[in-house]
């Protein structure tokens, strides 16, 4: 009896454990994910901006 209380919260601290890895390995992959988003964002910036007329590039 007292080894299956033991073993049922070793179970719920394992659960846990592997819960909070998850949460934390979704947080990289959105952070990853939105760096990827902004580094492209930028690229394209530069690239509209190679395509500006010296004229266009005063306005800005």
């Amino acid at each position: 009896m007292q080894r299956d209380a033991e073993w049922a919260r070793d179970f719920k601290s394992e659960k846990e454990k592997s819960r909070k890895i998850m949460e934390k390995k979704e947080f990289i992959q959105d952070f990853m994910r939105g760096r990827d988003e902004l580094r492209r964002t930028q690229e394209i910036r530069k690239e509209r901006l190679k395509l500006l007329t010296p004229a266009q590039m005063e306005q800005r």
